[in-house]
């Protein structure tokens, strides 16, 4: 948690240097690049505010009502980390079968030649990104049954008219199949066998309440004495060490901005989103456009053409 703090200020370090190197202290959000230091900046303090606020949970360890829930709430999770392994493997495997299934009908319109309405292939499962994210859902019941529909586009028929609609109705069922095991082996399974398991943690903890809970405040309270007494020594050896390993990844940051992300971003198109103008609403200009000649009465203009003997 500290060191997520620490990463915070050293990337709003490296954004006030960017602004005071750069400028553009009034440019607009929305023409920000997508790796500004001041994005991943917030990102990570977002973080490092919630796992802040969770140590609050330690104080409740101390209450004889709140101690045996804060203590099954922590034997909870490592229930919770053994379904999350069980559940990646399942949902790893799901995913790059469908993903090689539903990945050639990426991007297909079928247009009807009566309507004229068209359908195009949903794409929960045409890419490992999107496969990934449909299976995720689908545990929470957000996902739509239609993600595992086939559709093929049209294909020209004898006249120049006609289309044929074709269905591939044996790869459909195999999709729907397999989504369908998934939701069994997933929701029904797995997730029952997780409420299980913690069902029978917090009946362990609820059982033995006394034993549990001052195990639980003794552990806490020595942790604080440890803390406490700590040699002064050392404490300010660890302050040395932290603020040198800071000002280390400070500067390594700082090179790798100047090196790489300015580098991205000092490209004609990169120039063109983050350079503010006067007016955000007018059209940058296109880096790649051939600009036009100029012409050589322009350049001449005002200027006498040299003679021969001039030359010489």
């Amino acid at each position: 948690m500290i060191m997520l703090f620490i990463l915070t200020f050293l990337f709003w370090i490296v954004a006030a240097v960017d602004v005071r190197i750069n400028g553009q202290r009034d440019l607009e959000r929305k023409y920000w690049h997508k790796n500004d230091p001041t994005l991943i900046a917030e990102g990570i303090f977002c973080l490092a505010t919630i796992m802040a606020f969770f140590k609050l949970l330690f104080i409740c360890q101390l209450d004889y009502d709140l101690g045996p829930l804060q203590i099954s709430l922590v034997k909870m999770i490592r229930d919770v980390l053994h379904f999350v392994a069980i559940f990646g493997i399942i949902t790893i495997a799901f995913t790059v079968g469908l993903c090689h299934l539903y990945q050639y009908y990426n991007g297909m319109v079928q247009t009807d030649d009566e309507s004229k309405l068209k359908t195009e292939q949903e794409t929960s499962f045409v890419d490992f990104k999107s496969t990934l994210k449909t299976l995720f859902w689908a545990v929470f019941c957000m996902s739509p049954v239609e993600s595992a529909d086939v559709i093929i586009e049209n294909l020209p028929g004898e006249r120049e008219s006609e289309t044929i609609i074709n269905h591939h109705t044996f790869t459909e069922f195999i999709g729907y199949f397999a989504f369908a095991s998934f939701q069994i082996i997933s929701v029904v399974i797995v997730l029952n066998m997780l409420i299980a398991c913690m069902a029978n943690t917090f009946t362990k903890v609820t059982d033995n309440v006394n034993v549990e809970w001052i195990f639980g405040r003794t552990e806490h309270s020595t942790a604080l004495d440890l803390r406490s007494e700590m040699d002064e020594k050392i404490s300010i050896f660890l302050v040395i060490v932290l603020a040198i390993g800071g000002l280390m990844m400070m500067t390594a940051l700082l090179v790798c901005y100047a090196c790489i992300f300015r580098d991205l971003c000092c490209r004609p198109e990169g120039r063109s989103k983050r350079r503010c103008q006067q007016n955000p609403r007018q059209e940058f200009d296109n880096p790649n456009r051939i600009r036009d000649a100029i012409p050589l009465n322009d350049m001449t203009q005002g200027e006498s053409m040299p003679t021969e003997s001039e030359k010489i």
